[in-house]
């Protein structure tokens, strides 16, 4: 009797998955083979399958589900697994010339934050740099203090297919991570991140700790009392020592929120602790006169963050 070949695909959850939804691994037929083939085909399904638990792919309520499966030529079998799928967290930043683009890259660094049986780690921070092809204004170099003569006749500018090898090398993310990020992605094109989710962890940051003073990376570094060592977290406003200070934040709030969870926040808009600006500047939303709120939704040049807060917060009262 024919059997069929297995190949195996492992689905991440779309855009329009919600956070913490199930995602599928496929197992497709691909050729067929003979009867004698069928228990080292079977053996390999099981070994994948020893490693998606071991992994934590298949939370304890799901694991049943994950066993090999036989398969007939031309037919899918959809191998649900709850839980997340994130492994390997690439924690980018990013120096530039300016504030947007046509500004340039000029300083790209990152740390992977990795989950092991141990729990999360992180590994040591990386960068390079890149020459920019229109000089550094003053203001800027007083602001991470890299300046001409930080590049040698090699450095070379930043392109996509460079941002691409930097997003890229080494072992394969499955999620990219900034402080900020939107910050990040005017400069960084979805073609070199190829579509990979994104985590935010300032956004992540107001809704875990409303509270905090500030949600600056370093005032959150001191205010959650990180205990870093400064040969790797100095000086701020370079990419490597930002990036390395956000993984520890990451890991921070990895403690009492999932990863599905913070790219869910990131999608939407900030959740502003309290109202930024005008005759109730610092109030919480709760606070806030309803008129005022019915006001401030109705103004077409406010800041859309405050905007979208202020409607959750109507929402919530009705």
């Amino acid at each position: 009797v024919a059997m069929a070949a297995l190949r195996f695909r492992y689905a991440p959850p779309t855009a329009g998955h919600s956070a913490g939804g199930w995602n599928a691994l496929t197992i497709k037929t691909d050729h067929s083979v003979g009867a004698d083939q069928l228990s080292s085909l079977f053996m390999v399904t099981g070994v994948i399958m020893s490693r998606l638990k071991s992994h934590k792919f298949c939370s304890k309520s799901t694991k049943a589900l994950c066993q090999p499966q036989s398969v007939f030529p031309d037919t899918f079998q959809e191998i649900a697994m709850h839980g997340s799928t994130f492994m390997l967290l690439r924690v980018i930043d990013i120096e530039t010339t300016g504030m947007a683009p046509p500004a340039e890259i000029i300083d790209f660094g990152r740390t992977d934050v990795i989950s092991d049986n141990d729990g999360w780690r992180t590994d040591r921070p990386m960068s390079r740099l890149y020459k920019p092809l229109n000089g550094i204004p003053p203001e800027t170099m007083a602001v991470h203090h890299i300046t001409e003569e930080d590049f040698t006749a090699d450095t070379p500018p930043c392109s996509e297919e460079l941002l691409h090898k930097a997003v890229w090398g080494g072992d394969k993310p499955d999620a990219l991570v900034a402080h900020n990020c939107e910050f990040e992605r005017q400069f960084i094109p979805d073609t070199a991140t190829e579509g990979l989710p994104w985590i935010c962890t300032l956004k992540v940051a107001m809704r875990v700790w409303p509270d905090a003073p500030a949600h600056s990376n370093q005032v959150l570094r001191y205010w959650r009392g990180l205990k870093l060592d400064n040969a790797l977290a100095m000086p701020p406003h370079r990419a490597a020592p930002d990036a390395w200070v956000t993984a520890h934040l990451l890991m921070d709030l990895l403690k009492v929120a999932s990863v599905e969870e913070m790219i869910g926040w990131t999608r939407e808009p900030k959740l502003l602790p309290k109202i930024p600006f005008g005759k109730h500047r610092g109030l919480a939303w709760g606070d806030v006169p309803l008129d005022y709120l019915h006001w401030l939704t109705g103004q077409r040049d406010m800041d859309p963050d405050a905007v979208w807060c202020a409607k959750q917060e109507i929402s919530r009262r009705h």
